[in-house]
């Protein structure tokens, strides 16, 4: 019986360092918006690796932290500032998971089966919709429509009855 309870308690321990699926509205179980950016050249974080990459986009350079997963990566994204704190994070992998239900790979009916009110945007740099829920404005989910064609988005006011149900979740980011 002891060792089935140690063994219990040994797996848990394990299982607690390796860090919660569950995003918060405010990040992950270990890094948040506006904590220190990870040491710039580390090699693993929370027993990841990570690589660091540079942005440049019009006037703005900024680094991230790219954390890998088995079945995609995070990106934490320093502020535009240079200040070196962490301004947005990108998941890009279906292991981890928001409000506990919804990650990358979902579809835009998942979204609309939570019955909140939704604003959605066209992000025409990137070809994708920014779905954000009033009730937390801090998380966008960047859908991918294949179903409409080129340049339907391309409106100023978009309504939910404009995208598909079967538009996929390709990234959710939190900033």
């Amino acid at each position: 019986m002891r060792l089935i309870v140690f063994s219990l308690l040994t797996i848990g321990l394990i299982a607690g360092c390796t860090g919660s699926r569950n995003l918060k509205d405010n990040g992950l179980s270990y890094l948040r918006l506006g904590d220190p950016m990870p040491p710039s050249g580390i090699m693993r974080l929370k027993g990841r690796a990570v690589r660091d990459t540079m942005y440049n986009q019009e006037s703005f350079v900024w680094r991230a932290s790219v954390i890998r997963y088995p079945q995609g990566r995070v990106y934490v994204e320093e502020d535009f500032m240079g200040q070196g704190n962490v301004n947005r994070i990108r998941i890009q992998t279906p292991e981890l998971r928001i409000q506990k239900q919804f990650h990358v790979g979902m579809t835009f009916a998942d979204l609309l089966a939570a019955n909140e009110d939704w604003d959605v945007a066209w992000l025409s740099d990137y070809q994708l919709l920014d779905v954000i829920s009033i009730d937390h404005p801090s998380v966008h989910y960047l859908l991918r429509d294949k179903g409409k064609p080129e340049g339907y988005f391309n409106q100023e006011k978009i309504s939910t009855s404009d995208v598909s149900s079967d538009a996929e979740i390709v990234a959710i980011v939190i900033m």
